[in-house]
C-alpha cells in the first residue's frame, strides 16, 4: 500500500510540477509611442516599470487578485514614482544643477538621467531581473537601476549602480536606493476614481490605464516610520507595505504627505571616489502584504532571505570560561 501511494506521488511530482514547485517568473515589455513598460510576474505578484520619454516615470506591484483573495483583501496596486538619489561633493570647479562654484553637495535624481538601453535576464532558481541602463543628461554619470522578481515571492527587490565616465574624483557621499512616493489603490478604498492610473511625476497628469474596474485611492497610514536598520512600514484598508535597504547601516524612514500619500526614502553611506568602475547598493526592498498583519509577513520575508534555517544549534564557546582572559582594566578619568 504505502508503495502504491509513493509511486502515485512520484507520478503527480512529474506529470504536474508546477502546482509542487514555484513557476518561473515571467518577463513582458511593451511599447506604445514614447512609454514603454516592463513586467517581472510571479504566481503572486506583477512588478511593473514605466519609461516616458526615456525617463524613469514609476513602477507599481500589483498583487494577484487570486492570491489577494486566498488572504481576505480584494485587488490592491502598489505605486511608487520610483525616485533614488545620487549625493556627491563635487570636486570641479561648479557642480552640476549649481550656480556658485564649490557650492556642495549636489544630489542627482532619475531627472537627471534618460535611458539608453535594457536587458532581461534570467536566473538558476527561476527568477528574473530586467536591467536599465542610464546615462547623465547634465553630468558624466552612468546609471544602472535593476529590478529583481523570485518565484513565489511577495516582494521586488531593486538596486543601483553609478560610475563617472571622466573624471574619477567625485566623492559619492550616499546613494538613496529610494527616495520616493507611494500611494495604493484597491476596491475596498473610499476615494472614487472610475480607474486606476499611473501619473507623470512632473505633471500629475494620467500616463496611461494600468487596471480596469472600480479602483480607489486608498488611505495610507505609517505602521513603522523606519530608523537605522529599520524598516518602514504602512498599511492601507486591506492590505501593507514594507520597505527597506538590505544593509545593516542603512538608514530607512517614513514620512507622510497627505492622506493618501508617503515618502520613503532608504539610503546606504558610501564615502569614496568613483570612477569607471561601477559602485552599486545593495538590494532595496518593495513589499506588498496581503494583509494588515505586516510584521507576520515581514518575519516571513526574512525567512526567504536566509542564508540558513533559523534554528536551534550548540554554541562552543567553553574557552571563555576555561581561559581566564587578561583584560586591562581601566579607571575612568575627568
Amino acid at each position: 500500500m504505502h508503495r502504491i501511494l509513493f509511486t502515485a506521488i512520484l507520478i503527480f511530482y512529474s506529470l504536474y510540477p508546477d502546482l509542487v514547485q514555484g513557476q518561473d517568473v515571467k518577463t513582458l515589455e511593451s511599447s506604445v509611442s514614447k512609454t514603454k513598460t516592463f513586467h517581472l510576474q510571479n504566481e503572486n505578484i506583477t512588478c511593473k516599470v514605466v519609461i516616458q520619454d526615456n525617463r524613469l516615470e514609476g513602477d507599481s506591484l500589483i498583487g494577484n487578485s487570486v492570491w489577494l483573495s486566498s488572504n481576505g483583501s480584494s485587488p490592491f496596486i502598489l505605486c511608487t514614482d520610483a525616485g533614488f538619489g545620487l549625493q556627491f561633493t563635487w570636486t570641479d570647479w561648479q557642480a552640476p544643477k549649481k550656480l556658485v562654484n564649490a557650492d556642495n553637495p549636489v544630489i542627482f535624481d532619475k531627472t537627471d538621467l534618460e535611458m539608453t538601453g535594457h536587458r532581461f535576464r534570467k536566473l538558476g532558481n527561476g527568477g528574473a531581473e530586467v536591467e536599465i541602463a542610464f546615462r547623465g543628461t547634465n553630468n558624466p554619470l552612468l546609471v544602472k537601476v535593476t529590478y529583481h522578481l523570485d518565484p513565489g515571492t511577495f516582494f521586488f527587490k531593486r538596486k543601483i549602480a553609478v560610475s563617472d565616465t571622466t573624471f574619477g574624483y567625485h566623492f559619492l557621499e550616499k546613494i538613496f536606493g529610494l527616495q520616493c512616493r507611494i500611494s495604493g489603490y484597491g476596491q475596498s478604498g473610499i476615494r472614487t476614481a472610475s480607474k486606476i492610473f499611473e501619473e507623470r511625476s512632473t505633471t500629475g497628469k494620467p500616463l496611461q490605464p494600468a487596471s480596469g474596474g472600480s479602483f480607489f485611492q486608498d488611505p495610507v497610514s505609517i505602521l513603522k516610520s523606519g530608523d537605522f536598520g529599520q524598516p518602514a512600514a504602512f498599511t492601507f484598508q486591506q492590505t501593507g507595505a514594507f520597505f527597506g535597504l538590505e544593509y545593516p547601516a542603512s538608514e530607512n524612514s517614513a514620512k507622510s504627505e497627505n492622506t493618501y500619500q508617503a515618502m520613503v526614502e532608504c539610503s546606504q553611506e558610501f564615502g569614496r571616489k568613483i570612477g569607471k568602475e561601477e559602485v552599486e547598493t545593495d538590494w532595496t526592498v518593495e513589499a506588498l502584504v496581503p494583509s494588515l498583519n505586516v510584521k507576520d509577513w515581514f518575519y516571513r520575508y526574512v525567512d526567504e532571505i536566509r542564508v540558513a534555517p533559523a534554528k536551534p544549534y550548540t554554541l562552543y564557546n567553553s574557552w571563555y570560561a576555561s581561559v581566564r582572559l587578561n583584560i586591562p582594566k581601566y579607571r575612568p578619568t575627568m
